[in-house]
């Protein structure tokens, strides 16, 4: 494993089209002002915001979190479905 901070380029596998795929895993860590996030983007530039807060919730926002409960909370339904 390896930490963001310590991605080299040769533990890139290829980045095409947008598409980033690594050979190792990727290790993101918060500190003591928050969690780490993963921010993703829509075509029309609208962000996404994807953490872990302190509970263990996996959740969703878009647009910057103003907490770490701000968001909502991604639960996996019976059916195996994503829902928040």
């Amino acid at each position: 494993m390896i930490n963001s901070s310590q991605l080299l380029r040769n533990d890139i596998d290829s980045i095409m089209s947008g598409a980033l795929t690594l050979k190792k895993d990727l290790i993101l860590k918060g500190d003591t002002t928050g969690p780490s996030k993963i921010v993703l983007s829509d075509i029309q530039g609208r962000e996404y915001y994807v953490w872990i807060d302190t509970l263990g919730n996996l959740r969703l926002k878009q647009g910057i979190p103003a907490s770490d409960t701000d968001g909502a909370v991604i639960t996996k339904e019976k059916s195996g479905r994503l829902s928040t």
